[in-house]
């Protein structure tokens, strides 16, 4: 039951009544992600291909000089990572097309924590 409430302001009565909310818990049979992953689809990702890694001092960073070569832990020809806003999703090989580098996927590592609260 609601009871109205009179409240007096400058000799005008004004009438207030209580709002009243829902509680969380009755919302708990509804999903708080949509089943519909194209609410999704447009939104832009950063995506990063790892080639391999290395760790240098300063000093020969700042040795380095024009077509020198720096030694990465991985082997020619073997897969590279894939990310996806830093989370490792695929593995690939690199290809070449027109003079520009490009990443055919090989396998995919795992399923995002998105893709499994929707799916």
């Amino acid at each position: 039951m609601v009871t109205d409430t009179v409240v007096k302001k400058d000799q005008n009565k004004i009438l207030v009544s209580p709002v009243e909310f829902l509680s969380f818990a009755d919302n708990k049979s509804e999903s708080v992600l949509p089943n519909d992953m194209s609410i999704y689809l447009d939104l832009p990702k950063n995506i990063r291909v790892e080639l391999g890694k290395t760790r240098m001092s300063l000093r020969e960073i700042l040795e380095l000089e024009v077509n020198e070569v720096i030694e990465l832990s991985k082997q020619a020809g073997e897969s590279v990572d894939i990310f996806v806003d830093n989370e490792l999703i695929a593995k690939g090989e690199v290809v070449v097309m027109d003079d520009k580098f490009g990443v055919r996927i090989t396998d995919i590592v795992k399923i995002t924590d998105l893709e499994k609260k929707i799916l």
